[in-house]
């Protein structure tokens, strides 16, 4: 089949050929017959393979490596469903509109499928795209079909101008006639999907569909003995590995991030790539097309200077008489391609993609950021004013608009709105739906008891408590600090000296005491040069000053106490006593012989011989585990398991009986106990995380503060 090749030519020469004389026509002839022969002359050079040096190169310097490797599997639709259901929708109520958006973290989707940082901007075809589909209101109504949407698609299809210049089309979005809203959503962040709503009630949730084009990926690893492979785009060769720079021969790809290279430094790790550059091969089909076209221009230029062609009409009517024309062929085209790495190449990997992707949908429902479906009164600013105010769940102003940008909610009863040297705190009485400024500012926003909020005078100031509906002062704000304990006391502090009240503020302990805490129901108070006592919720003195040591309170209706005494030597020794809440020993603990006890838990408390070794007695005072561990720990509530140490240091979980029930990898570091199932934590070595049940975890940080 032949191809003609006519208006390759006047593509050429269409810039230059507005030229009228005869000087100009051949200025432009010669112009392109220079610039296909160079096009000749470049297409027969071949790179020189060169060592390229790597003296300075450092492999303790991580810039030297890249931090992420792209030769891996593409991503699983499991894994990018996680991924898509991890994301976060946020919303903000700019009245009478809801503006929303999808955090894309595009850079953590390119790292799961193994793309560099600019992949999407080089292909934005295969970026994902969100659709929503379903919108769900905090008053219990949704919207699921002709969702009034303003996006950047649709903005851009609204203000799309074409227009033209030197003879060309071209598109452009003309932001001129943007709406303000629109010009807001045009310019948002590009890490987000941002969209405005006509809608003014806040919203609950809303659905996405998302679709991504998935490809397929072959990696194939080449080195100097394994130099070719064959792909569905043509052979890769590598011709040489010279130091920092690695010589190929790849197939001239019309998507070029469809081959990606990595090279490895010997030690595993991917070098960084510094540059590259690579010269295409004609094939000898082009080849014959470009000795065509130079005695074409040729055959014209001796047309211009016998004067048979005179004019730019003229010269385009010859090019269109004379048309170029080759064997139409479908040989794969080549590039040789130089790459150079920061050091030193042991070997390298090409990773293919195939050019046809499968579409690939993910339908989620993200419930918005922050939404309480409890919740009443919303903030919103008014899109024409900019002022705050409070809006209900049917989008209905229920405080006017009336604050500046900074105001907020603190709880559902006070708000403020602090910036700079401005700050102003305003209580909301939501049953009157009337709103003032008060003169005290908030200590702390949680509404303790479910009824107080706690008040200060200025920063770090004398403090107080308001009842949290009214906004009536309770406490008067002259307190050092106050805190609210087990539900149902307060602890309370004014100049160095403690004492506490219960929840309805009667007095259990005055303000009169040097050390104070509280365990649970019981209080633990003493003053300095006295003993520490323990009382009851109605203040009670259990122990009154018969025992030197209080370790920890009741627990199992039992409290571990010492007595001490000195020998004729002059040493002390402390004799431990388990009591119960009338102060009646129930446990002689050093009578039968116990060392080091702790405080019971789960009816279950350690203790020690002579000899070291660790077992657990019950509420009898038995021994109920025998003395074989190097070290114990209180038993869990939740799991009723207690983690031991056996004398050959491994670590395991064991009941009550002594069975194990979970053996533990590696050194125990430390543990936090948390109260609520399943919060424990353990950490053994090499950042290993358990629960209480031996249940495996990942490493959080967070979990053991």
């Amino acid at each position: 089949m032949k191809k003609y090749f006519a208006f390759i030519a006047l593509a050429l020469c269409a810039p230059h050929i507005h030229a009228q004389t005869k000087q100009e026509l051949l200025n432009t002839i010669d112009k392109d017959l220079n610039s296909i022969k160079e096009l000749l002359k470049l297409s027969a050079m071949r790179i020189e393979i060169t060592p390229g040096a790597d003296k300075t190169f450092d492999p303790k310097d991580g810039f030297n490596f890249e931090q992420q490797s792209m030769a891996q599997p593409a991503a699983d639709k499991e894994k990018l469903n996680n991924f898509f259901s991890s994301l976060r929708v946020h919303n903000q109520l700019i009245y009478p509109y809801n503006i929303f958006s999808i955090g894309k973290k595009e850079y953590d989707l390119l790292k799961l499928i193994g793309k560099d940082n600019f992949y999407f901007s080089h292909n934005p075809d295969k970026a994902p795209v969100y659709t929503p589909t379903r919108i769900a209101f905090l008053d219990g109504t949704e919207l699921t079909s002709k969702l009034p949407l303003i996006n950047k698609e649709s903005i851009a299809a609204k203000h799309t101008k074409t227009e033209k210049e030197d003879g060309e089309s071209y598109e452009y979005v003309d932001e001129e006639k943007m709406t303000t809203l629109e010009k807001m959503i045009w310019n948002s962040s590009s890490f987000d999907e941002t969209m405005a709503l006509q809608a003014s009630k806040p919203l609950k949730s809303v659905s996405y569909s998302i679709e991504l084009p998935v490809s397929a990926k072959k990696i194939h690893e080449l080195d100097p003995k394994h130099k070719t492979i064959n792909t569905a785009y043509g052979t890769i060769t590598l011709d040489t590995i010279a130091g920092t720079k690695v010589y190929c021969t790849i197939p001239d790809m019309e998507r070029e991030d469809d081959l990606q290279i990595e090279a490895y430094y010997k030690n595993g790790k991917v070098l960084r790539l510094k540059g590259s550059s690579s010269n295409t091969f004609v094939t000898d089909s082009k080849k014959q097309m470009y000795q065509q076209w130079i005695s074409t221009l040729e055959e014209a230029k001796k047309q211009v200077n016998k004067n048979e062609i005179t004019s730019e009409a003229a010269l385009k009517a010859y090019f269109t008489a004379h048309p170029v024309s080759v064997e139409e062929t479908h040989k794969q085209s080549y590039k040789s391609s130089v790459y150079t790495f920061s050091g030193p190449v042991s070997k390298v990997v090409f990773i293919v993609t195939d050019s046809l992707s499968k579409m690939e949908r993910f339908d989620i429902t993200y419930d918005i950021y922050g939404a309480d479906v409890a919740q009443e009164e919303f903030v919103a600013t008014d899109f024409e004013t900019e002022k705050n105010g409070l809006l209900n769940k049917t989008g209905k102003w229920i405080v006017q608009p009336q604050f500046n940008a900074h105001f907020r909610p603190l709880n559902r009863y006070f708000y403020w709105d602090q910036y700079d040297d401005t700050e102003n705190t305003y209580h909301y009485n939501p049953s009157t739906k009337a709103i003032q400024k008060v003169a005290y500012k908030i200590d702390d926003s949680e509404i303790y008891n479910d009824k107080y909020v706690k008040i200060c005078s200025r920063t770090n100031g004398p403090k107080g408590l308001v009842e949290a509906s009214s906004g009536k002062i309770i406490l008067p704000v002259s307190y050092d600090y106050i805190r609210f304990k087990s539900e149902k006391f307060w602890q309370i502090e004014q100049e160095d000296k403690k004492g506490v009240l219960d929840k309805n503020f009667k007095t259990i302990l005055p303000i009169a005491y040097d050390e104070l805490d509280i365990e649970g129901d019981y209080i633990l108070a003493k003053n300095e040069g006295s003993k520490e006592d323990i009382y009851t919720a109605d203040g009670r003195n259990i122990t009154q000053g018969k025992y030197d040591d209080l370790k920890g309170a009741f627990n199992d209706g039992l409290l571990l106490v010492g007595k001490r005494d000195k020998t004729k030597e002059g040493y002390t020794n402390t004799k431990y006593y388990y009591i119960d809440t009338l102060c009646r020993v129930k446990i002689d603990v050093t009578a039968k012989g116990y060392k080091d006890p702790e405080a019971f838990s789960s009816g279950m408390a350690v203790v020690k011989n002579s000899n070291g070794d660790y077992g657990y007695i019950n509420t009898k005072g038995d021994l109920a585990i025998p003395y074989q561990y190097k070290y114990a720990r209180y038993f869990y509530p939740s799991s009723q398991l207690a983690l031991i140490t056996l004398k050959d240091n491994t670590c395991a979980l064991i009941d009550k009986k002594g069975n194990i029930v979970k053996k533990l990898p590696g050194s125990y570091i430390k543990g936090k106990f948390k109260p609520a199932d399943r919060k424990s934590r353990i950490l053994m070595e090499n950042q290993r995380s358990f629960n209480e049940y031996g249940e495996e975890l990942d490493y959080d940080s967070n979990d053991y503060w």
